[in-house]
């Protein structure tokens, strides 16, 4: 009974077909210019880009990393072997990037941080034995990682002398912040989940300790 009634109501209140929109162009939009560019085009999967400079780009792709223009014109190409799930420069001249070790789903630790520089033809192995990485923050002496993972997962913590803490254990972290949640003047993690338990979890850090996340939507 309660189902029919909660058909009529939108039987009775639906519109008989669905209004049409019209679609945004890109020539409408006058703050960002759009630029086609024919390589990354030609690339299966374009997973993350950044900013190298006030007028260049990065752009990870599948097995290669690209320097680009603000117009959209290729500068350099990095061939690698693996696919990157996000890039960012550090320093003048290097660039780090998460090896996401296999794309499709899977429950191996193969995933790294690696380095790269402007001359080199290989990345340098920073991390190791990450569960599908996706996204990182350079924390001053630490390093935070969000591991998507599978069934297994984490977000965890790396020190330079090798010590790695585990701030959260289920799988599915893929975006990360920081900011003073808490207002004590010490910068606390912020990370979003999609898989597992979704949602948007703070993990305060106090006393020199990540605290255990807790979901706060």
């Amino acid at each position: 009974e309660e189902w029919r009634d909660i058909e009529s109501f939108f039987l009775d209140n639906s519109k008989d077909s669905i209004p049409i929109r019209k679609a945004r162009t890109y020539s409408e939009q006058s703050f960002f210019k759009v630029h086609e560019v024919s390589e990354l085009c030609d690339l299966p999967t374009v997973t993350s880009t950044a900013l190298y400079g006030d007028s260049t780009l990065l752009a990870a792709c599948d097995n290669a990393l690209l320097k680009l223009t603000m117009n959209g014109d290729v500068l350099k190409k990095w061939q690698i072997d693996e696919v990157a799930t996000q890039v960012r420069r550090e320093g003048s001249n290097q660039i780090q990037y998460l090896d996401v070790g296999i794309l499709d789903p899977h429950d191996s630790a193969l995933g790294s941080l690696k380095l790269l520089s402007e001359d080199s033809l290989q990345g340098t192995k920073l991390i190791d034995s990450l569960f599908r990485p996706v996204d990182y923050i350079n924390n001053n002496s630490e390093v935070l990682i969000s591991e998507f993972g599978n069934n297994i997962g984490r977000v965890s913590s790396h020190h330079p002398d090798g010590i790695r803490k585990t701030i959260s254990n289920i799988p599915g972290a893929y975006r990360m912040y920081l900011t003073d949640w808490n207002r004590d003047g010490i910068n606390d993690l912020i990370y979003m989940s999609a898989q597992a338990l979704e949602g948007v979890y703070l993990s305060e850090y106090i006393d020199d300790h990540w605290q255990v996340p807790k979901r706060v939507i």
